[in-house]
């Protein structure tokens, strides 16, 4: 397991440190534009991948935490690090949704002159292609690591991209228009960002809290078990979660009357294995009295 926990480490910290670096040099290039040009989107968009940068660096943070393993005040290790990281990433999210909403209303019945630039245009297709090179990063590191903050990301790059080009498409057509465009994009961007804020608030919350098995894995744990003829029903399941490398699951058994104790103790000891080998999941059997 500690083997396992490293591993999740380098590569979460490795893909920390991308995602830092090229979100903030997003964030840096579309703040100075977007100043420059004095356009509301364009600036929102940047604000939008600081966060992501912030985020990134709370990622980081997460993963290092995990890392220290066990001990006797955490004697299930740290895993659930990654889920308070997701958690703070949803409420950066939001905030940013409802600044981004509330100036746009502002600016939009105090309407300002944008001034129309090929170089942010330029940016943004970058950032376009930048954010859905980053998807797929994380898309990939995450098929061996099942890390929720590393899948917010990956979201969050996905819409990060939809938003840049919504920008852009607005910044090609805003001179063609007499209406103010860019606050009105600025307000579903806002309300955008919002949805998929609260969408992931939800969810990581959730993880927080802590779930109890979902209906696939029961079902999956419930077959493993009746696998074993010594085994008559298995009355319920419990599963706790740790973290994404650190799940445990409590079964409560009622073998058939009349069963060999051996055959039943081997079969348990080979269910157990295969419930580890096959789910990641520590397995816990008590028979029912």
């Amino acid at each position: 397991m500690d083997d396992i926990e490293h591993f999740r480490s380098r590569k979460g910290m490795r893909a920390g440190v991308i995602g830092l670096t090229l979100n903030m040099i997003l964030a840096v290039s579309k703040l100075f534009i977007g100043t420059v040009c004095n356009s509301l989107i364009i600036q929102a968009d940047g604000a939008n991948n600081l966060i992501d940068g912030l985020s990134a660096l709370l990622t980081m943070a997460g993963f290092k935490l995990e890392d220290n393993g066990k001990d006797e005040l955490h004697p299930y290790g740290h895993g659930r690090a990654e889920y308070i990281v997701g958690f703070l990433i949803s409420i950066m999210i939001l905030y940013t949704g409802f600044s981004v909403a509330k100036e746009s209303i502002v600016r939009f019945f105090e309407p300002q002159k944008v001034i129309p630039s090929i170089l942010a245009a330029l940016i943004l297709i970058a950032s376009i292609l930048i954010k859905l090179m980053l998807a797929c990063y994380y898309k990939k590191q995450n098929r061996e690591m099942d890390s929720p903050a590393l899948k917010a990301m990956e979201k969050d790059s996905l819409y990060d991209a939809a938003t840049s080009l919504l920008t852009l498409s607005g910044w090609i057509v805003m001179p063609y228009v007499r209406f103010p465009l860019d606050d009105i994009l600025g307000m579903l961007m806002g309300a955008y960002i919002l949805v998929f804020g609260i969408l992931e608030f939800r969810d990581n919350l959730a993880l927080l809290l802590g779930e109890g098995a979902s209906g696939d894995t029961e079902g999956i744990l419930r077959a493993m078990i009746l696998k074993c003829s010594e085994i008559q029903s298995v009355e319920q399941i419990a599963v706790h979660d740790y973290g994404p490398e650190q799940k445990m699951a409590i079964a409560e058994v009622t073998a058939r009357p009349g069963c060999d104790r051996k055959k039943l103790q081997k079969a348990a000891e080979e269910i157990i294995r295969l419930c580890r080998k096959q789910l990641n999941i520590e397995l816990f059997l008590y028979r029912s009295l």
